[in-house]
């Protein structure tokens, strides 16, 4: 089992020094929503509102021992990263969706640590680009 004492919250994964600017892919986000621009706001402004504590409570469910909890709040993360683009929050959703479903708990730290890495990051690109999210 992970416990919070070994999960790092933003471990420096080399991608520390990476800016925003390729953090949301969202040309081909919207080009998948059909330009959509009203549809890729609402989907922007759920990720900015609903996801940002997720791997905090993906932990919370790790630590009383609910994996099925941890699976879906990860899937769920993982659809909506690709919905807006947010490539990086899709790729490290992925890999850590792969880690529970192997029950590969001894990469689960390091996966929790890049998803809060790449959340960040989609979070402040996000978050300067209002004109993506009005």
């Amino acid at each position: 089992m992970i416990s919070s004492s070994t999960a790092p919250a933003a471990a420096p994964t080399g991608d520390e020094t990476k800016d925003e600017s390729d953090a949301i892919d969202y040309r081909k986000a919207l080009l998948r929503l059909n330009d959509n621009k009203s549809l890729y706001a609402i989907l922007c402004r759920r990720f900015l509102a609903d996801r940002e504590h997720t791997p905090q409570t993906i932990l919370a469910a790790l630590e009383r021992g609910d994996r099925i909890a941890a699976m879906r709040l990860t899937h769920t993360l993982k659809s909506l990263a690709g919905y807006v683009g947010a490539v990086g929050v899709y790729e490290s959703s992925r890999d850590l969706e792969c880690a529970l479903k192997t029950a590969a708990m001894d990469s689960l730290a390091l996966s929790l640590a890049g998803l809060t890495n790449e959340l960040r990051r989609a979070f402040h690109f996000l978050s300067s680009r209002s004109d993506l999210i009005r």
